[in-house]
């Protein structure tokens, strides 16, 4: 695959990992798209999505970097408030836990900032304990923008959610041979192994009844950029770094609502009237 680049992030993926490196293009403002009256779905695996309603815990295995612009602690905020926008309108919830929790390096996501690219295992994928499911790579010129993209499309991984671009709705005609030319004179391993990287990250899924999708969504925050040249139609397409109304609706649909429990009427709650308003009879 030929790095695709969103909000200044370039995107590279492996068979369950997506990593990220910076790049020089300007962000791009999401605007959703309400044009359509039906309920849309993002590109996932059911075989990857959480299946209880517990809080999912999240831990930092190492300390939060610090960048010219921001301070350990902003960055953390931006890192909690980016990933809580995935859990509006659900029965999702995140529990960060502190740097010294005993229990960190068990917890269901576990973020490193050590290496030097941006990826997440998908959803429920098992990672040995103790070792990350996230790695998170801000570079020292790091914009806020940049940060809020990043954490919105792995913490999009971390649900379960492929990336959209690989859905069966897809609607253009990719073509790999210039996908594959771009790449080939920054790619550092043999020739078959691009091709398989190709393959394995452009090439759509195929529904072998766990992908669900539904119409594509070319400004989600999980799609990577597709250039003009790469496509027979000629189109340039550049996600967004804001949950679109598909993202949202998805991620409703998944992980929905706890049903809100009306109490019991207990005999005690009832209010009988006075003496002077009794009945006679």
């Amino acid at each position: 695959m030929y790095p695709a680049t969103f909000d200044g992030i370039i995107c590279i993926c492996t068979a369950d990992r997506c990593f990220h490196i910076r790049s020089p293009l300007s962000p791009v403002q999401d605007t959703p798209d309400t044009s359509s009256p039906l309920r849309r779905e993002l590109c996932g695996d059911t075989r990857y999505f959480w299946g209880d309603t517990r809080p999912l815990t999240v831990s930092f295995l190492d300390p939060v970097p610090t960048t010219l612009r921001f301070t350990s602690e902003r960055i953390e905020r931006f890192i909690k408030t980016n990933a809580e926008e995935w859990t509006r309108g659900t029965s999702l919830s995140f529990e960060f836990l502190q740097s010294d929790h005993p229990n960190k390096g068990q917890a269901d996501i576990r973020i490193s900032f050590r290496e030097s690219t941006s990826w997440s295992v998908m959803g429920t994928t098992f990672v040995e304990p103790g070792q990350p499911t996230m790695s998170l790579h801000f570079e020292n010129n790091v914009t806020e923008w940049q940060i809020t993209g990043a954490v919105l499309h792995e913490f999009g991984h971390a649900l379960g959610f492929e990336h959209e671009h690989s859905s069966p709705h897809f609607p253009l005609h990719l073509n790999y041979k210039a996908i594959f030319d771009d790449r080939k004179n920054q790619w550092t391993s043999s020739t078959n192994s691009l091709v398989e990287f190709i393959k394995r990250n452009f090439m759509k899924l195929k529904n072998k009844g766990t992908i669900t999708a539904s119409p594509f969504d070319e400004r989600s925050v999980m799609m990577y950029e597709i250039l003009p040249h790469w496509n027979v139609e000629g189109k340039l397409m550049r996600p967004g770094s804001a949950l679109t109304v598909t993202d949202r609706e998805t991620v409703q649909k998944w992980y929905p609502p706890r049903p809100v429990q009306k109490p019991l009427l207990s005999v005690h709650s009832l209010e009988f009237p006075r003496d002077k308003h009794r009945l006679s009879f």
